[in-house]
């Protein structure tokens, strides 16, 4: 299984397209994971369910979701990622530093992929996600 981390992010193209394009190679299970405070609402939830379900409809792998709620993001993860065979997750953002994505990477036991994508990429597929997303 290749565990995609997050929702939302500049990287989502990328992290996503690798995912699926390692799961086709490797005939591997994609699971789209993220992580809500304990304080989001229903329609923070639906967002990401949603979001989710339109990531599903252009997967060429089996892809399932998993969106969790927890006041500890990194134990969170690592709890639902456990099984996972890699770990793709997209860079840090500026104003959030390294210090999630490094302690997510040194956390889970699987490999951990951090995905950055240069901003004129024109893969279809990144396209399409690129329109969904944004």
């Amino acid at each position: 299984t290749i565990t995609v981390l997050g929702a939302g992010s500049p990287y989502d193209v990328a992290k996503i397209d690798t995912a699926y394009r390692l799961g086709h190679a490797e005939r591997a299970e994609v699971q789209l994971l993220h992580v809500l405070g304990e304080n989001a609402n229903e329609p923070q939830q639906e967002a990401v369910a949603g979001y989710h379900r339109q990531l599903m409809e252009f997967s060429p792998v089996e892809t399932h979701s998993d969106i969790g709620i927890s006041d500890d993001l990194v134990q969170a993860i690592i709890q639902r990622a456990r099984h996972s065979d890699l770990v793709v997750m997209g860079a840090s953002r500026a104003g959030i530093g390294p210090e999630l994505s490094q302690r997510i990477s040194e956390a889970v036991e699987a490999p951990v992929l951090v995905v950055q994508a240069p901003p004129d990429d024109e893969n279809w597929r990144k396209r399409i996600l690129h329109r969904l997303i944004y």
